[in-house]
């Protein structure tokens, strides 16, 4: 296996081809909802609201093929199977609990307080039964994104091909 990524391109054949994602590395930071601003008195207040949190990505990689971006358009629609993994506190009284996201098939982890873990089956709704008790879900989550920017690079010399793609969810 050369990645646990994946990256659909929505309407396009377009992905992996082989020797072009191993080792890739992923970012998940939050997009700001407003804007931070100081009282008279000194209080920190956010202006601008609180809304549900969205998420920008940057994936990095260098191996010896490139991907397949060729004709892609900024804006790009694309399916995103994180690596990066979210974290989710469960409480002991739920028997169901709802994911903010779809998670990456084979994914899902209870965490028990004591740090004991179990892998889960399931889409978004996880059931589970009162043995799990107070602890976290941990998934990767699939995200809907749109390609903000790319940029591919080789290194003539250290044989090695680079690639970075920045997408923020939709």
């Amino acid at each position: 296996m050369e990645t646990e990524l994946t990256l659909e391109i929505l309407g396009s054949h377009k992905g992996f081809p082989p020797f072009s994602a191993r080792g890739c590395v992923q970012t998940l930071e939050p997009i700001p909802q407003g804007e931070l601003h100081r009282t008279v008195n000194g209080d920190l207040v956010l202006v601008g609201g609180y809304r549900e949190t969205k998420y920008r990505s940057k994936i990095t990689c260098k191996d010896k093929q490139g991907i397949a971006l060729g004709g892609v358009i900024i804006g790009a629609p694309v399916r995103v199977g994180c690596i990066q993994r979210l974290v989710e506190s469960v409480e002991a009284k739920k028997d169901k609990y709802l994911l903010k996201y779809n998670p990456v098939e084979g994914s899902i982890y209870f965490i028990s307080e004591s740090g004991m873990r179990i892998q889960l089956e399931g889409g978004r709704e996880i059931a589970l039964s009162l043995d799990h008790g107070v602890g976290y879900l941990s998934y990767r989550p699939t995200i809907e994104m749109r390609i903000t920017s790319y940029k591919l690079e080789t290194d003539e010399w250290g044989m090695t091909v680079g690639w970075a793609l920045d997408c923020e969810e939709i």
